[in-house]
């Protein structure tokens, strides 16, 4: 009994819905059929008006392409602003490390001559950056050093 009850309330809500789904179908065929009928007579308008109804659709077309080109356009600039971005964290970064190993140099840009000299170091550590010697008749003698030379010209 308790199904059977069930089964007509089922078949009543049924019944209902599929009253309101072919009324909302008849009423988009007449939308449908409305939007023909207007078309239709824009269509059909004097030649002014014609001109003017066909211009404005071309307008539209226009525009809508112009939309998207716009949306293509705008998703360009925010991937070159992210790499933009990205490549100002990088020089950032060099310009730091750059800074920090300048830092770190004990003797920068000097000019030693030396002529007819004879030099003895032992235990030292030697660090030079951007320099440029010249030795003649010279004779060095090193035990136990380190020494480290960059960027440097020798004669």
């Amino acid at each position: 009994v308790h199904l059977a009850r069930r089964v007509l309330q089922l078949e009543k809500t049924n019944t209902s819905l599929r009253q309101e789904l072919q009324e909302h179908k008849s009423k988009a065929d007449q939308l449908v059929k409305e939007v023909e009928n207007t078309n239709n007579l824009l269509d059909q308008s004097q030649q002014p008006y014609g001109y003017l109804i066909n211009s404005i659709r071309v307008r539209d077309g226009q525009l809508q392409q112009q939309a998207g080109h716009i949306q293509v356009l705008e998703d360009d600039l925010r991937k070159v602003s992210q790499e933009r971005e990205e490549l100002a964290r990088t020089h950032n970064q060099m310009s730091l490390d750059l800074e920090r190993l300048l830092n770190q140099k004990e003797v920068s840009c000097c000019t030693v001559s030396v002529s007819c000299c004879t030099v003895s170091v032992s235990c030292c550590t030697v660090s030079v950056s951007c320099c440029t010697v010249s030795v003649s008749c010279c004779t060095v003698s090193v035990s136990c050093c380190t020494v480290s030379v960059s960027c440097c010209t020798v004669s």
